[in-house]
């Protein structure tokens, strides 16, 4: 057998567009799946997030029967700005679909309470809590990145029972298809809806 030498490997041929693409996808899908793993199990810390439609919202309270609890940027970016926008839209658009489910949902981002107006002029019905100090990144460990200069939220959605994570989508890579990626999860593992009934 002859033996491998450092010139076969020089010369061997660089990989292609989409090789390079095919391991970034790979790679995100471990870290991805890591970053999943990590998370289920873990309980909502008793934290309270300024609303600016319903005031304070204490999370661990918010989440004590069943929720949805989605994370996004909310980063002044252009891209960023209409990538959330479609994401809480879709949310908006399921949002009677995850109630009779038994689901709340609430969108948390990392800029202040005033950022959620133009989500409101949306139509947008759920929650939506703001989170400047990322509390909850720190708490929960909820993976977060530098925009603009701000740290931020990666795009992450939970699915959280008696305040504990039962399920965990990342990396969100179609934002405008994040609630239809939750119900299809539900229908498949949920089929019966929310443990237990929402209490007023």
């Amino acid at each position: 057998m002859r033996r491998v030498t450092p010139t076969d490997l020089t010369d061997a041929p660089p990989a292609s567009a989409a090789d390079r693409k095919a391991a970034d996808e790979e790679l995100r899908h471990i870290e991805g799946q890591a970053v999943a793993t990590r998370l289920v199990g873990r309980r909502i810390p008793e934290v309270e997030l300024r609303s600016a439609a319903e005031g304070w919202l204490e999370m661990a309270f918010m989440t004590r029967n069943a929720a949805i609890l989605y994370f996004y940027p909310g980063a002044p970016s252009q891209t960023l700005v209409t990538e959330d926008r479609a994401e809480a839209r879709d949310f908006r658009d399921h949002f009677p679909n995850l109630i009779r489910r038994g689901y709340h949902v609430i969108g948390v981002h990392a800029q202040t309470a005033g950022h959620q107006l133009r989500y409101m002029m949306d139509g947008v019905r759920h929650f939506l809590a703001a989170d400047p100090r990322l509390r909850l990144a720190d708490l929960l460990d909820v993976p977060t990145y530098q925009a603009d200069g701000d740290r931020v939220y990666h795009r992450l959605t939970l699915v959280v029972e008696e305040s504990r994570v039962v399920h965990a989508f990342y990396p969100v890579s179609a934002p405008e298809h994040s609630a239809t990626q939750v119900i299809d999860w539900l229908r498949r593992c949920r089929p019966s809806g929310a443990l237990g009934l929402l209490r007023p």
